[in-house]
């Protein structure tokens, strides 16, 4: 597994996407639809990229999906 800047284990990350896809949903979001981040989720808790890279590469492409909505 790919060390992360904040080590927590598999239960923690599950735990930290449901919250997040939580607050993602309150914003008007649904993760869950969203390809990009289905497959960052999936990439995080395989192992194959951690956490922090993950966030910032789903805060990315959340913001350029509603910055396209709003044009």
């Amino acid at each position: 597994m790919i060390a992360s800047k904040s080590p927590v284990n598999r239960d923690q990350l599950k735990d930290a996407f449901s919250l997040g896809e939580a607050n993602m949903k309150l914003e008007g979001f649904n993760p869950a639809a969203d390809e990009v981040y289905s497959s960052l989720k999936a990439d995080v808790l395989a192992g194959k990229i951690d956490f922090d890279q993950a966030v910032e590469a789903a805060v990315l492409s959340m913001t350029a999906i509603r910055r396209d909505s709003a044009a």
